[in-house]
């Protein structure tokens, strides 16, 4: 398992043209399993709404695990659409992703992962959407 840093930013944009992006940096884990590359990390550090965050992805597919304050599974597969509920305390909120674009560039333990999808909630066309993911290894490694 490598210790690697993630940085994710998220880029909507509404019906309205109006852009909201949001970055995080965590510190994670990767592995690579079956043919398949596991990023693991937490966000909202120093919260009480902390939530474990897994990235599953090969170069056909990404899948965004969530636990914690938030419960969500979401899958992003090029031109393909995907349901799924935003499961938060205060209510749930029903997703439908279309993928526009998925575009992995990935060694073994470090690269970028690219996603270009239309995001709507509970039937309704909320936002386009653009998310990307950078993992760079540590100087620190582990073995599993």
């Amino acid at each position: 398992m490598d210790l690697v840093q993630v940085t994710v930013r998220g880029t909507q944009v509404d019906e309205t043209g109006e852009e909201n992006v949001i970055e995080t940096t965590a510190a994670g884990r990767h592995y690579l399993r079956g043919g398949k590359h596991y990023v693991l990390y937490e966000d909202g550090e120093g919260t009480q709404a902390r939530v474990s965050t897994v990235l599953k992805f090969d170069e056909d597919s990404l899948t965004l695990l969530r636990h914690g304050a938030i419960e969500h599974r979401q899958e992003f597969m090029p031109r393909a659409d995907s349901r799924s509920f935003y499961r938060t305390p205060m209510g749930d909120l029903e997703l439908e992703v279309h993928t526009r674009r998925l575009k992995l560039d990935f060694g073994k333990a470090a690269g970028t992962v690219d996603v270009l999808y239309d995001l709507a909630v509970n039937g309704r066309l909320q936002s386009r959407n653009s998310l990307h993911i950078e993992v760079a290894g540590s100087l620190e490694e582990r073995t599993e």
